[in-house]
């Protein structure tokens, strides 16, 4: 279950990464 939740949390901070690079100082 550990792995299920660091599995989740990653894959949310890689997609806010992802959106703070797509609107960033570009």
């Amino acid at each position: 279950m550990l792995t299920v939740d660091q599995s989740h949390k990653t894959n949310s901070s890689s997609m806010h990464i992802n959106s703070v690079n797509i609107n960033g100082p570009t």
